[in-house]
């Protein structure tokens, strides 16, 4: 049976690491950062204060997907609570079975609870996600172009 519940750093980044490698490997960096690093006191503390988010999908105690946000006031809507991903990964056994709809919908009863009202999926360009975001009901809201300087 899957099971979805919020992660934590403390207990679940270990289990991760290697999806999230995995992940990198499958989309890339497409203009970011060619090397992936983790700095996990900065995560401990971003989760501490609320700045960060994660939610996990599980079957007989082995994470089989994993979705992260950011949480954040935006500048010019400072009233109202965003939440960006970082990261969405599903293990590609468990794809096409609505195991990420899943977790996102899990994620977004969560992060209401928490005061978010707007919830933003970032989709990398290598690997985009635009039909899965459009089927749940999220539209195109910006485009991010990056440089190294």
């Amino acid at each position: 049976m899957i099971t979805f519940r919020q992660g934590t750093v403390k207990d679940d980044l270990h289990k991760i690491l290697p999806m999230i490698k995995n992940h990198w490997q499958e989309v890339g960096h497409r203009g970011g950062p060619e090397v992936l690093e983790f700095q996990i006191p900065d995560y401990i503390l971003d989760e501490i204060t609320d700045r960060l988010k994660g939610f996990v999908a599980e079957e007989d105690n082995k994470i089989i997907g994993y979705v992260g946000f950011n949480i954040m006031r935006h500048p010019q809507h400072y009233n109202n609570l965003f939440a960006s991903s970082v990261a969405i990964y599903i293990d590609p056994e468990y794809r096409k079975k609505n195991l990420g709809k899943d977790l996102i919908r899990f994620s977004e009863q969560e992060l209401k609870k928490e005061g978010v009202e707007y919830v933003q999926l970032v989709s990398n360009e290598n690997k985009p996600i635009d039909d899965f975001c459009k089927k749940l009901g999220y539209v195109s809201s910006s485009i991010v172009y990056t440089r190294r300087i």
